[in-house]
């Protein structure tokens, strides 16, 4: 008998190596466990670091060699850690509105900064967005400039406030006033919709694997919930020699799947992807790769809108 989703998970949390977020996940020389996991998505993952980063918020780090090279992080986030009666919230961060009632809505943030500002135990990026204007990504030659006015794809709702719209039956990642995540189409006003964020479509509904076979490999970012309610946020490297070319969709899924996942979404992905987390000495850094940190210049991309674990007001 195969194990259980959950059990699988859990032996890839066992914290094979005695390593904090003070840097990122690398291995130091002679310290990798031989140990292997069950595979994910068809991956057989090695979890290379592990850690709890407060009472049910956990990170773990892994790596595949084959079919081929894979890097990515699982942050799992059960509901009782961001409810009412936690020391944590669920937040979406969006960067503020530029020009009111004009067509931007948000301008791009620099993620370590927003962790660093809202005192983040996680973040990763979310919504996708495009510039505005004739010229779009053009001019300047790296347009990812802190501060340019964008305009966000999908629903985007920080504290009851919604600054960015979803399309007609589009899913999103959505917090209630109690702190239950769910994925699905936001709900008309007065729902109780707190938070929300969205990407570009399902990778998993109702347990179904939604992308086909086939397709383009990427850095990727994705949000998937299980049949108890629990939060995987999941970040993959990709456009790297080093740490691999990134999973297609369905692979993603899959992955997300073998995680337990019923729903999942597809978030904002390419040189957008990140994953920051508070290191024990309370100072937040990313630990992937971000693609951008590489040609043409050595830069970390700004997002307009970030999901987040935060501090509870």
């Amino acid at each position: 008998m195969l194990p259980s989703p959950r059990a699988r998970f859990a032996a890839l949390a066992v914290p094979l190596l005695a390593l904090s977020c003070a840097g990122g996940p690398s291995v130091p020389a002679g310290g990798r466990s031989a140990m292997e996991s069950p595979a994910l998505g068809g991956f057989p993952l090695e979890a290379v670091a592990s850690r709890e980063l407060a009472a049910g918020v956990s990170w773990t780090a892994l790596e595949a060699r084959r079919p081929l090279r894979l890097v990515l992080h699982v942050v799992r986030i059960a509901p009782d850690a961001v409810s009412k009666a936690a020391p944590w919230r669920a937040a979406a961060l969006v960067g503020t509105d530029p020009d009111g009632a004009g067509p931007a809505e948000a301008v791009l943030l620099d993620p370590l900064a927003a962790a660093l500002e809202s005192e983040a135990l996680v973040l990763v990026n979310a919504n996708g967005f495009s510039f505005l204007g004739p010229d779009g990504p053009m001019e300047p030659f790296f347009p990812y400039a802190k501060g340019r006015p964008v305009d966000v794809y999908g629903a985007a709702v920080r504290d009851g406030l919604t600054r960015s719209f979803a399309a007609a039956g589009a899913p999103s990642l959505l917090v209630d006033d109690a702190g239950s995540f769910s994925i699905g189409p936001v709900p008309g006003p007065g729902v109780g919709v707190h938070q929300a964020v969205s990407g570009f479509g399902a990778l998993i509904s109702g347990g179904r694997v939604v992308p086909g076979p086939g397709g383009e490999r990427h850095p990727r970012t994705a949000a998937g919930i299980d049949r108890e309610g629990l939060l995987f946020l999941v970040v993959v490297d990709g456009r790297s020699l080093v740490r691999g070319p990134g999973p297609t969709l369905e692979e993603l899924a899959r992955i997300l799947l073998d995680l337990g996942c019923v729903d999942a979404l597809n978030l904002d992905g390419g040189g957008s992807s990140v994953l920051v987390i508070r290191g024990e000495d309370g100072i937040p850094r990313i630990v992937n790769e971000p693609s951008d940190r590489g040609f043409p210049r050595y830069a970390l991309r700004p997002v307009p809108v970030m999901f987040a674990i935060v501090p509870a007001p």
